[in-house]
């Protein structure tokens, strides 16, 4: 019992700690929904990337180079009391 439960918390620590994965703004709006289940949020910037979540039975980050994606209400990341929702058609606008 003290073995499984050892190897559930190091599954959890090991999968739990996944950085986003870089993917392209195309790729990215096909994140956009107006679901209530499934929702794309901004969770800031940094000096190279754009970094997004995106929620359906799991949460899933995102990143984005800010070479190829421009974020017109830039915010540092971590900085953000709450995730902004990104509504369909946002990426595209900003781009």
């Amino acid at each position: 019992m003290k073995l499984l439960f050892t190897i559930l918390v190091a599954s959890f620590l090991l999968f739990g700690c996944v950085t986003p994965k870089e993917i392209t703004p195309v790729e990215l709006s096909k994140y956009e929904s107006d679901s209530s289940f499934h929702n794309l949020w901004y969770m800031g910037s940094d000096s190279r990337f754009h970094y997004f979540t995106y929620n359906d039975k799991v949460s899933t980050e995102y990143k984005v180079s800010k070479e190829k994606l421009k974020w017109a209400e830039e915010v540092p990341i971590g900085t953000l009391g709450e995730y902004i929702l990104v509504l369909p058609g946002t990426l595209l606008k900003h781009n």
